[in-house]
């Protein structure tokens, strides 16, 4: 006998849960966290940025310290750092929109967007003014709060990268740190150090200094004690060691730039690097001190209460030191440690936060070092009394309590150093906030993008809030292999991000060779080794290292392969390195165990190995998806300048458009055989091609590798390079040459251009080998003012944005209505050729809403016709913001927070995609041929999350009583399928069933007229 069916009817809702977006709605540009997380005065709120979700989150905090979520704010795009103004007000720091946000925390929503500059990082408030860091531009910019409309005051910093601001006790000062403060580090040429020859022409050098010794260089040091070159290796064409740079350190005792041996290098290097690290900004005049020598990359500077005492928790590079050798840098690449600086005389005491560590240890059996260990320590917030103090460690997964009191490395996190004052916060903290009346820590994890509550007491984690995150799983999971020194060190002290700040660079070289290593020919299978060559039409063509052996010099890779410059992960083109000599990312595991020390878990694919194989693919994903921030350089509709500019970092006046033409069609004479740049560096990325997202090797090597040219091209010794990108020229800084007669000019870097750094400037670079060309020094200038307007990839209006009063417009400025219709023209989303997508948020109706542009009309996040941009702006509540967003995320941003289709207004859980709303009718019902009953999901009307009741009785009841007797027989049902396990009924009779749809949205029902249902709820 077969059982009848009833149709039945569901309806769905959305609330709360957190799930996977798609991964091209977000693009990770892997901004760094500065001050992320903070308090309002009264303690009441909670402010934290949501960096991939361009917003900031507000929590109402309980009488006990407990978080409510009361609130999600749009902002800028890649938001880092939130700083309170007063109870009311916060200013938020966007640092790839290049603006500030001033929220109202009352109506929840961006009031005014300040143009603040390249990438801003951090903001304080001291003397009625607002100091904000601007990393790209090397400055502080003040703005007077009392007229936020008057153009904002300058302060250049003479250092790299400036990253964290706070202010004296007294309010009389505001300090500033930076990333890529330097170390007083430099490289000496290898071609210089050989024959005391650069190469370079003096004409096109157009009164540059040359980088050539005033007389005979020193003798290049030999190998360290302990260390040989493999005798399997071939040897060096003229014997002895391959002829590479060589690092040195300048030692202020002697007054010499020293290599390792204590030999005097001045003769080479009339050069001058004050290394400028703590920057003391007079309030009232904005004259600026400074303090020297604290440390390589600084990531923040707190004040002490009570004393004032400056508190700067940095890295120290041990870059100096050559070698990926046990004894060399092997599993001790930098030094963890913390500046204590005195405020009157400026005087500093260095703490080391890792004096605990055996380097001696055993990565096999060390764990309890490596998790007692500091990796890139950062944010700090004080007790009031100055007693204690809180600090971050996104590598190590912690939040460490810092002793106010202690003045030596074994006392700072406690009376025992190896079990240290800690709390296991979550994964990647970043920010810290101090609810010191309730004894509360709430810590902002980067990794899982959550606000964990700590209690201080027992420093111990009683809940962790979620925020709404729109990145892919494989940004979620394999952020943490990219920081996590515990997992990737042999120490627990040091990590991939340790050189690779955030994702880019440390602004110095490195000698990571290995004259103990093996060779790799060219003639290896599935290397991704490809070569070009030039042509006689001015381009270039591949060649094969197998069958042509004139487009390399050397046989293949040799270990011992010199100093080369830290490189960025942004953007990356496999093969990778300066060389070419990492077929892929996966390729770098075996640099866990050789340069980090981790234990060796190969071998995997024939190397040793820090990670396992699942785990590399998964940071290979991660790491190929990080792109470049825009060029600010460029102009909003990526246009360049076609007159001359004055680049006053670099000292020199050049047309870019003017550059830009002789780049792409001025051929090169000489030794490449007519070629163009072009033919070269071609584009987009200024390389001899690729592919984002990687290469997969094959036979014969793909077209859509990098290519590689011959190494003796530019007559100087060294291994055959690739074609180096030309995206980021326009973050690189060199030191300035002097002549050997006057004291030389202060240089920020003592590492320029080229695989090793010895280039100081782009105009040296194009002065020199294999460009025997007829350009005259202006063309050099030109063609330099190019460089630093390559394209990156992301186009200018990304990330732009203006906040602008409602009404018929215009109803800003001349220069933000400009904005306006110029991002309107670069961001429809129906338009295939746009530069970004274009949304829009303000008040409306009582509420933030947002829209997107589209077709030329703005549609909303509800479901409501589309409206023209006039009537956008009318019908706002009160400002309204627009912003430019990345491709793929203007749906996103602008109406569908968690991209499931539905708009936020008509979703009943925006931030959830597996919730829509309360689940509706369920259709679909039969009995497939098993005998299960079977129905169609709600998944597009209600959401994923849905879950069904079956209820149901036998057909006879339903002629006496109807639906009265019916009951549940099954509740909470995860698939859309059932199967009846009770008897069958008798002979004449049936069964009929009912079905529902549930979900944290709502309840649905079985159906109009079943009503008596209601009562048989399932469990």
């Amino acid at each position: 006998m077969h059982r009848l069916g009833a149709v039945c009817l569901a309806c769905v809702a959305l609330l709360g849960a957190v799930s996977a977006i798609a991964q091209d709605t977000y693009t990770n540009y892997e901004s760094a966290h500065v001050n992320p997380i903070a308090l309002t005065p009264s303690g009441s709120t909670l402010l934290a940025v949501n960096t991939p979700d361009a917003r900031l989150e507000t929590f109402s905090v309980g009488n006990d310290g407990s978080l409510t979520h009361s609130g999600s704010i749009p902002v800028g795009l890649e938001p880092v750092t939130v700083v309170v103004r007063s109870e009311t007000e916060a200013w938020v720091v966007n640092h790839l929109s290049d603006s500030i946000s001033i929220v109202d925390l009352v109506s929840g929503t961006t009031v005014e967007t300040l143009d603040a500059g390249d990438e801003p990082v951090d903001a304080v408030f001291a003397g009625g003014k607002a100091f904000v860091a601007l990393a790209g531009e090397d400055a502080v910019v003040v703005f007077d709060l009392a007229d936020l409309t008057a153009a904002p005051q300058r302060v250049d910093l003479f250092t790299d990268d400036p990253r964290a601001l706070a202010v004296s006790l007294d309010g009389t000062e505001v300090y500033a740190v930076a990333l890529r403060s330097g170390n007083e580090t430099t490289v000496i040429s290898a071609n210089v150090i050989a024959n005391n020859e650069s190469e370079l022409d003096s004409f096109r050098l157009g009164g540059l200094n040359d980088i050539e010794c005033d007389g005979n260089p020193p003798a290049y040091p030999g190998l360290p004690t302990g260390i040989t070159r493999n005798p399997a290796l071939p040897t060096p064409d003229g014997g002895g060691l391959p002829i590479v740079g060589l690092i040195v350190k300048y030692n202020r005792a002697t007054g010499n730039w020293e290599d390792e041996n204590g030999t005097s290098w001045n003769n080479c290097l009339p050069i001058s690097l004050p290394d400028q690290d703590l920057f003391r900004i007079d309030v009232a005049t904005l004259a600026v001190t400074s303090v020297s020598h604290l440390g390589t990359s600084l990531f923040d500077v707190s004040v002490r209460p009570g004393t004032g005492e400056i508190y700067v928790p940095h890295t120290e590079a041990r870059n100096e030191v050559r070698f990926e050798h046990e004894l060399g840098v092997r599993g001790h690449v930098v030094d963890n440690r913390i500046a204590i600086v005195t405020p009157g005389d400026g005087s500093s005491t260095i703490l080391d936060l890792n004096d605990h560590i055996d380097r001696n240890s055993d990565p096999a059996t060390n764990l309890a070092e490596r998790e007692a260990s500091v990796s890139q320590p950062g944010m700090m917030v004080w007790r009031s009394d100055g007693s204690a103090a809180y600090m971050t460690a996104i590598g190590s997964r912690k939040v460490f309590r810092l002793d106010g009191a202690c003045r030596a490395d074994d006392c700072v996190f406690g009376a025992d150093r190896n079990a240290p004052a800690v709390v296991e916060a979550g994964e990647g903290p970043t920010g810290v906030a101090l609810n010191e009346g309730d004894q509360r820590l709430y810590v902002l994890n980067r990794f899982s993008n959550s606000v964990a509550t700590v209690d201080i007491q027992t420093m111990t984690v009683l809940s962790e809030d979620s925020l709404h995150d729109p990145s892919s799983d494989t940004i979620k999971n394999g952020r943490r292999l990219l920081y996590d020194g515990i997992l990737s060190s042999g120490h627990g002290d040091a990590s991939c991000a340790t050189c690779h700040l955030f994702g880019d660079m440390d602004g110095l070289a490195w000698d990571l060779g290995d004259p103990e290593g093996e060779y790799q020919f060219y003639t290896d299978t599935m290397d991704n080794v490809r070569f070009i060559k030039g042509t006689n039409n001015g381009t270039s063509r591949p060649c094969d290292p197998v069958e042509e052996d004139d487009c390399f010099d050397e046989l293949g890779f040799d270990p011992e392969k010199g100093p080369m410059t830290t490189q960025t992960f942004r953007g990356m083109l496999e093969p990778l390195h300066w060389r070419g000599d990492r077929p892929t990312m996966r390729d770098f595991n075996k640099a866990f165990v050789g340069l980090l020390g981790a234990e060796d878990i190969g071998p995997i694919n024939g190397a040793p190995a820090g990670l396992t194989a699942q785990q590399m693919d998964l940071f290979r994903e991660f790491t190929l998806g990080i792109r470049f921030p825009p060029n600010p350089f460029r102009d909003l509709d990526d246009s360049i300048p076609n007159q001359l500019i004055f680049f006053p970092d670099r000292n020199f006046t050049g047309n870019p458009k003017v550059g830009e033409n002789l780049f792409l069609t001025e051929e090169l004479d000489g030794r490449l055989g007519g070629l163009r740049c072009t033919g070269c560096h071609s584009l987009p990325f200024g390389t001899a091609g690729g592919v984002l997202g990687g290469v997969e090797p094959t036979e014969p090597t793909s077209l859509d590798t990098a290519g590689l040219f011959n190494g003796d091209s530019d007559k100087v010794p060294h291994s055959d390079m690739k074609v180096a990108h030309l995206r980021n020229m326009y973050e690189k800084l060199g030191p300035t040459f002097g002549d050997y007669v006057t004291p030389p000019v202060d240089s920020k870097t003592g590492f320029g251009f080229s695989h090793d750094g010895t280039i100081p400037t782009m105009r040296h670079f194009l002065a020199g080998n294999p460009f025997d060309i007829t350009f005259t020094a202006q063309q050099v200038r030109d063609v330099s003012a190019f460089m630093l307007h390559f394209q990156t990839g992301t186009k200018p209006s990304v990330g732009a944005s203006v906040t602008v009063p409602a009404g018929t417009p215009p109803t800003g400025t001349t220069a933000e209505e400009n904005v306006i219709s110029t991002l309107v023209a670069l961001g429809d989303l129906a338009d295939a050729n746009r530069h970004c997508e274009l949304i829009a948020y303000g008040l409306d109706e009582g509420r933030v809403a947002r829209a997107h542009l589209s077709g030329g009309l703005w549609e909303r996040d509800r479901d409501a016709a589309a409206i023209s941009l006039t009537t956008l702006r009318e019908n706002a509540d009160g400002e309204i913001t627009f912003l430019c967003a990345p491709l793929g995320s203007g749906a996103r941003l602008g109406g569908d927070r968690d991209a499931d289709g539905v708009r936020d207004f008509d979703d009943c859980s925006e931030a959830d995609p597996t919730l829509k709303a309360i689940p509706g009718v369920v259709d679909g019902l039969a009995f497939d041929a098993g005998g299960a009953l079977i129905w169609n999901r709600l998944d597009d009307q209600a959401g994923s999350a849905t879950l069904f009741d079956v209820a149901g009785g036998r057909l006879s009841d339903l002629l006496g009583s109807g639906f009265a007797n019916g009951t549940c027989l099954a509740g909470g049902l995860a698939d859309a399928t059932y199967v009846d396990s009770r008897p069958l009924p008798p002979v004449g009779d049936g069964d009929y069933y009912l079905i529902r749809g549930i979900n944290a949205c709502g309840d649905g029902n079985y159906g109009a007229g079943r009503e008596a249902l209601e009562p048989a709820v399932c469990p």
